[in-house]
């Protein structure tokens, strides 16, 4: 947009750049705006005919201190300039006023710089949408030694100048949302439907969460209302897409958090309702083409984020739902806010090391600062199982989620642990929530108050013995491009004798010519790989470019129809871990112009057999802003394929070490000497659940049992999704036990050590037949010579969808097992979910030499003796 333009629209839309701006044709730039971090002056600009001063209060023309100066004639106007020093605080804000001789009225600027956050505290933590938790119940010393990152935060000036004063690492960042909005709006600024009657409640529009509807941003106009409700939510305040319009010009905010970043939309075919919904853009009355819709939404999308950064350039941008993997995404973003992977990987939905690629690729964003966080989350089936967020408000009412089953949601730690683990495996932030379905609890844990201190290197695989298999090496075998020329992408294939040092095996030269829109479209290929499901594989290759900074993929997949396009997975709009046509490995790497060796990690997705697979290298787009032509990328041919040791990690800092284990069964990792437990009061030592679905530990003993679901507000095909409609209830996992004449039902607690352990049951809030089930079903304790040790009777037709205490504080031993006696009257009798939980706690400041870790789990220890500093 060009800068005059700008500058009007400034005028009219915001009350720094006032009509008296206009009137006076006086132009002063900077606009205000943030600073980089670190910044100490700024050369203000004005193309006044007279004579300017400024000061740093508002003060009468003659009263002014300061001139501008360096008058020049530049295309037929005069410009003078002054250069203001900026206090480099992130606290202060710098007030600027600019009079000129002869006009009457003041301009008036105001600059904040940006926190330096190269390097922040580990943990570092965040919160999003949930600022209120913290501040309305608490002092502000407490929130800001809980949070360093603010995402859709509702503060005041005071409050936010106060934070940054206590943590000077605090970053603030307002919310809206990219394609929707509440009532309020000029109706055409809303996407309609073909028809308006479904249903009336909504007018035609697409309500996408209560109360939100889909705005239309193919048009230009909704395109600057974004834009600039983005610049005045920073300037002058507000909350979630809503300026003040009685805010101070305070910059309070360091940018914004962009929610719903969808570049594209024609699969919103429905509403939160299940209604049909076909856009029409035109007001014609009829479906818009869905492919030029999607390329008009598109441009609209990314036209509001680009008006917006032409105004406030340096301002942190923070999103979700963006694919980093999308050439226009990278430019423009500073972080994304990766939510739901965390219960999706330890639930197995997942793959882990692809998580952790992509996690690693928002941490090389070229915008800096990265504050990428990682919305660590609960078990699914509580997370999604209970509605929205409006739904989850009224917890504890009939039908809606138990206030106990919250609180265990919040203290099941293993899923708190994992997604500490991960987040810490790079130098993102960090939180734990509900989910997607309502955000920003005020939740904290005993490993959220270590202090690391900072990382002594990047993570590495724990050193265990890598599975036996033939490693592949592709030395100087035949390689093939793949070029789409129909999208206008030119590239040529040779041979080079630039090899690096070391190995005698040849070197393919692309050289491009022409690049393209996507990095896929150009691709140097090798056919003939097989590979094992659920295998682990390391890549290594040696690759240089005639620029710094070229963009490779790496991807695996079938070397033919259908190119490995099993089926679109449903997290895909969700923006997931795992690109649908891969076979695993989809990893991008960054290569300069000297040669260096990349080493690459997957998982294995398929089985892939007679050497139907295919190594590809992508190149076709750097995802950069301005990609030079006669590019030359040289991939060595020295491509080593073998299989990897397991997908255990830590990476060591200051004062500790961290774990992860992505895989699905556990491991013993032997330490030595040197490391201890934190210590803390809240995670058991064991935790964990037995399910009627586990063969392995649950059996029938006597009785006609059956598998039955009794399962309202949740679709188990659609874990990570929410539904509208109560009541709320649930069996655990994958369906329950029932039994309508009695029988006797036993787990195996495979209890880990012997000790004192409270053993908790669930049953489904089943409403519609509850009332029939059995009220004295026996649930006795039998040590391992089958001996009764403890008993307790339930009464099914009370409670459910809780964990109900049942033994508590009572003595384990190996080989103990739960049987549930079903009476043979008296109603029906469900077995559904044991809970153990040992009484011992995790974090108990004890030494250890070796670490067992669970699967899909992470761990967190302590140096031994404690380093000074820590």
């Amino acid at each position: 947009m060009a800068a005059s333009l700008l500058l009007l629209l400034l005028g009219l839309f915001h009350t720094s750049f006032s009509a008296r701006d206009k009137a006076a044709s006086v132009s002063v730039t900077p606009i205000s705006s943030l600073l980089p971090a670190g910044t100490t002056s700024l050369t203000l600009e004005t193309n006044s005919t007279s004579m300017c001063r400024w000061d740093t209060s508002n003060v009468s023309f003659s009263a002014m201190r300061y001139n501008f100066s360096n008058a020049q004639q530049l295309a037929g106007e005069r410009t003078m300039h002054a250069t203001v020093p900026i206090s480099p605080k992130s606290s202060v804000l710098n007030s600027i006023f600019i009079r000129c001789l002869g006009l009457d009225n003041v301009i008036h600027r105001v600059y904040r710089v940006l926190a330096n956050i190269q390097n922040h505290r580990t943990p570092a933590t965040g919160n999003l949408w949930g600022s209120y938790n913290l501040l309305n119940n608490h002092p502000l010393s407490y929130a800001a030694s809980r949070v360093d990152l603010w995402l859709g935060a509702q503060m005041t000036e005071s409050q936010a100048a106060t934070l940054r004063e206590l943590n000077n690492q605090t970053v603030i960042l307002t919310s809206i949302n990219a394609c929707e909005h509440g009532d309020g709006l000029p109706e055409h600024y809303y996407l309609h439907n073909i028809s308006n009657t479904t249903p009336p409640s909504t007018r035609g529009r697409l309500e996408s969460w209560p109360g939100s509807y889909r705005l239309d941003v193919t048009k230009p106009e909704v395109q600057m209302f974004q834009a600039m409700t983005m610049y005045n939510l920073i300037v002058s305040g507000g909350t979630e897409g809503h300026v003040d319009p009685n805010g101070n010009m305070s910059l309070m905010f360091d940018g914004v958090f962009v929610d719903n970043v969808f570049l594209t939309q024609s699969w919103a075919n429905r509403d939160i309702h299940g209604n049909p919904f076909y856009p029409d853009t035109t007001g014609t009355g009829k479906p818009d083409n869905l492919t030029e819709f999607d390329i008009k939404w598109r441009a609209g999308v990314l036209g509001e984020l680009d008006l917006f950064l032409e105004m406030m350039p340096h301002a942190l941008l923070d999103g979700h739902a963006m694919d980093i993997n999308d050439p226009d995404i990278p430019k423009r973003f500073n972080a994304i806010s990766i939510g739901f992977v965390i219960p999706e990987m330890v639930e197995g939905l997942q793959d882990v090391q692809e998580c952790l690629n992509n996690y690693n690729k928002w941490m090389t964003l070229p915008r800096t600062p990265h504050i990428t966080m990682i919305e660590s989350a609960v078990r699914l089936q509580i997370g999604y199982g209970y509605g929205f967020d409006s739904q989850l408000q009224k917890m504890g009412l009939p039908g809606y989620i138990p206030k106990s089953t919250f609180q265990f949601s919040r203290n099941e730690f293993q899923y708190f642990r994992f997604g500490l683990a991960f987040t810490l495996l790079n130098d993102g932030y960090f939180t734990h929530e509900l989910g997607d379905s309502w955000h920003g609890q005020d939740w904290h844990y005993d490993e959220e108050d270590f202090r690391f201190g900072s990382p002594l290197g990047n993570y590495s695989r724990v050193v265990m013995p890598a599975p036996p298999g033939t490693m592949v090496n592709l030395c100087s075998s035949s390689f093939d491009t793949w070029v789409n020329t129909a999208n206008g992408c030119n590239a040529t294939l040779s041979t080079s004798s630039d090899t690096p040092a070391g190995t005698s095996c040849s070197t393919e030269a692309v050289t491009i010519l022409r690049t393209c829109s996507d990095i896929s479209y150009i691709d140097l290929m090798h056919d003939g790989l097989n590979l094992t499901e659920g295998a682990n594989y390391n890549v290594t290759f040696w690759a240089k470019a005639s620029v710094d900074n070229k963009r490779l993929t790496i991807n695996s997949r079938l070397d033919g129809p259908p190119w490995t396009d099993f089926g679109i997975p449903y997290v895909l709009l969700k923006v997931p871990c795992q690109p649908s046509r891969s076979l695993g490995l989809d990893e991008s790497v960054i290569i300069t112009t000297e040669w260096q060796q990349y080493s690459v990690y997957f998982e294995a997705t398929h089985n892939i057999s007679n050497n139907s697979g295919r190594l590809s290298f992508y190149m076709g787009s750097s995802g950069e802003s301005l990609e030079q032509d006669s590019v030359v990328v040289y991939i060595n041919t020295d491509i080593t394929i073998a299989l990897a040791a397991p997908l255990v990690l830590k990476r060591d800092y200051e004062c500790g070490t961290v774990f992860l284990n992505g895989e699905d069964k556990a491991y013993d990792i032997p330490l030595g000497s040197g490391y201890k437990r934190l210590t803390g009061i809240q995670a058991p030592k064991y935790q964990y659940n037995v399910d009627d679905s586990d063969a392995t530990r649950c059996s029938i003993v006597s009785g006609d049992w059956e598998v039955k679901n009794y399962d309202h507000g949740y679709n188990m095909k659609y874990p990570s999704a929410e539904e509208n409609v109560g009541p709320y209830y649930h069996h655990w996992m994958k369906g329950c036990l029932e039994s309508k004449a009695g029988g006797v039902v036993k787990f195996d607690l495979s209890i880990p050590m012997a000790g004192t352990y409270n053993v908790s049951l669930w049953w489904p809030r089943a409403v519609l037949v509850q009332s029939s089930w059995n009220k004295k079903m026996a649930v006795l304790l039998l040590n391992a010579g089958g001996n009764t040790m403890s008993s307790s009777v339930v009464d099914l037709t009370e409670n459910g969808d809780v964990w109900q205490l049942t033994f508590e504080d009572v003595s384990f031993a190996v080989g103990d097992t739960l049987h549930f006696v079903c009476p043979s009257s008296g109603g029906s009798c469900v077995v559904d979910a044991v809970l153990v939980e040992s009484t011992a706690r995790l974090n108990d400041g004890s030494a250890v030499t070796s670490l067992s870790i669970s699967a899909k789990d992470g761990a967190v220890l302590a140096r031994d003796p404690t380093p000074p500093g820590c």
